[in-house]
């Protein structure tokens, strides 16, 4: 007797199988990172719309699917998909560029150092960070959580966005200038600076929520750690 199969290979078999129905189009599978399917800042829509385009892209550097395509696919109108692919725009998820035959090329952005990753990623550690007194941690979890909910539908969230991706651009122009020419030490050197710029944005929105935490916890909650500076 073969050994119980988890929900994870049950779900590749799924997606693999070709024997059940002969008649299934969709045969394909592509491993979504939880960090893009759990980001703070993306709506359901727009990591839908996301999720359809990473599946055009396959193996290659860009896709060009139709808006018509994508809405078929998703099951909504050309409009929603037009008004989230926008927003993936301005959030710099994607790169959207016209070919000369009229047709949409999409480009995925380093997804690594992408501003809203970055942010919430750090929202959800200093969760999972931070440390109670004199309370049993999961009492205050419920808690903790919507007031992390809180913040991340804030201004101040928004703001701390905003700055990072100034910064974003900075890197991503330093690193392209470093690639092309490793031996320029000016290039190096901004791209360091842009580093500790992003560090000092994270530490000071770390000091943000800890300030947001004590407000409203008192001396039940720990202050977490700023992050190491580079």
């Amino acid at each position: 007797m073969s050994a119980k199969k988890g929900i994870f290979d049950r779900m590749i078999e799924l997606a693999s199988d070709k024997d059940n129905l002969y008649y299934i189009s969709n045969k394909q599978y592509f491993p979504l990172p939880l960090r893009i399917s759990r980001c703070r800042g993306l709506s359901s829509q727009e990591k839908l719309v996301l999720m359809e385009l990473l599946y055009c892209f396959g193996d290659n550097d860009e896709a060009f699917p139709s808006i018509e395509y994508l809405a078929f696919q998703l099951d909504v109108d050309d409009k929603t998909v037009s008004k989230n692919i926008k927003k993936l725009i301005e959030k710099k998820f994607i790169s959207v560029y016209k070919s000369p035959n009229r047709v949409n090329r999409y480009y995925i952005h380093l997804l690594e150092s992408n501003p809203y990753i970055t942010l919430s990623e750090l929202t959800l550690w200093f969760e999972k960070t931070i440390q109670t007194r004199g309370i049993p941690k999961q009492d205050l979890i419920p808690q903790i959580r919507k007031e992390v909910r809180r913040v991340t539908e804030s201004a101040e969230y928004t703001s701390f966005l905003s700055r990072l991706m100034i910064v974003c651009a900075e890197l991503l122009k330093c690193w392209n200038e470093y690639c092309k020419h490793p031996d320029a030490l000016y290039a190096k050197s901004e791209y360091d600076k842009s580093c500790r710029q992003e560090r000092e944005i994270l530490n000071e929105y770390l000091a943000y929520l800890n300030e947001v935490m004590n407000d409203k916890f008192g001396t039940n909650v720990r202050t977490v750690q700023p992050l190491v500076t580079v």
